[in-house]
């Protein structure tokens, strides 16, 4: 399962202190705290490598994925993907991609997804609820659902992916209170993030 809170800011000190490629940790958790201090390259290497020890690990493609796709590289996110599985996390980030390159094969994803999402929902499910909000807002546009989706998340589990999704669908919603939970535990834990301290400064702006 997803660890349930975010970094603390002694952990990118001491990342900050360390060798420039992270030296004890896994290629994939270095990755992570390279792309939360806002050292692209590095990460970009990092993922690399984490995708050559851990190709079958849907979590280290999921966050290769949403790395390429945050700067505006869907193509190179669709070709990691292709034949990786077809796991959620997978699909959605074709969706997303599909999305954003008019793939013809964005319906056939997201009909898929759709149907996984609805089903688990009839079952109680809710443990994809980060990727259906990110489904709602990325690939559909809704973005009061997205919202919705996205405050029941953050009630679960707290990474920073999760306080990025929050931020961004309660800007996309123009409903800012909604992200003030996430404000509030990042006033308290002083985390310093490079993939929320942007929206976060956006929220304040509001």
């Amino acid at each position: 399962g997803r660890a349930a809170q975010l970094l603390v800011p002694r952990t990118y000190a001491t990342a900050q202190r360390g060798s420039p490629t992270l030296r004890g940790l896994t290629p994939m958790r270095g990755a992570d705290i390279s792309v939360g201090l806002g050292q692209r390259n590095e990460a970009e290497q990092l993922y690399a490598a984490a995708d050559r020890t851990q190709s079958a690990d849907v979590a280290t493609l999921g966050a290769y994925a949403d790395f390429l796709l945050d700067m505006d590289r869907s193509a190179e996110a669709l070709r990691l993907l292709d034949g990786r599985g077809e796991q959620d996390a997978l699909l959605l980030r074709r969706a997303i991609a599909a999305k954003r390159l008019g793939d013809p094969r964005l319906e056939s994803w997201r009909g898929v997804l759709n149907e996984r999402f609805e089903a688990a929902a009839k079952a109680g499910n809710r443990v994809h609820l980060r990727e259906e909000a990110m489904l709602r807002l990325d690939v559909e546009g809704d973005t009061a659902l997205a919202l919705k989706l996205a405050v029941q998340n953050w009630a679960l589990q707290k990474e920073p992916a999760d306080a990025r999704l929050l931020l961004r669908a309660a800007l996309s919603a123009g409903e800012s209170a909604a992200a003030q939970p996430v404000a509030d535990f990042i006033a308290a834990t002083g985390l310093n993030d490079a993939r929320v301290t942007p929206l976060i400064a956006r929220l304040e702006q509001k």
